[in-house]
């Protein structure tokens, strides 16, 4: 074999080893996504303003608890409600109990989305 083959075969090798290598991570990284509701708080924006933004600006200070709370909201602006769905397309189940206050169950999003759309439609046909 000649020395100039020897190494195209060598670098298509490699190539290829780097290819295998490059989709065993891919895959890896997939499948440690945590399979959990990251909005796990629910926040009554008429009652509790400790995570609402006063203004858009995305560094403001805000309390821990405040990154697993839905709905965000800055005052005045937008409320951002959240709803998610595991990876089958599914509600995420219920959780646990807990001593938290502003825990609430993934699966009462969605619920929770709606009643406040319509409490919000309501306040606003008596104005």
């Amino acid at each position: 074999m000649r020395p100039d083959a020897a190494s195209a075969a060598q670098a298509s090798a490699m190539h290829i080893l780097q290819r295998l290598f490059a989709a065993l991570l891919l895959v890896g990284l997939c499948a440690c996504a945590p399979n959990s509701a990251y909005r796990t708080h629910l926040v009554d924006l008429d009652k509790d303003a400790s995570c609402q933004r006063a203004s858009a600006n995305m560094h403001d200070d805000l309390p821990q608890v405040c990154g697993s709370v839905t709905p965000e909201s800055v005052r005045g602006l937008y409320e951002l409600h959240f709803v998610e769905f595991d990876d089958q397309g599914w509600l995420f189940p219920n959780t646990p109990p807990s001593a938290d206050a502003l825990a609430t169950n993934p699966s009462n999003q969605i619920d929770n989305l709606m009643d406040r759309l319509t409490y919000l439609l309501a306040k606003k046909a008596k104005t």
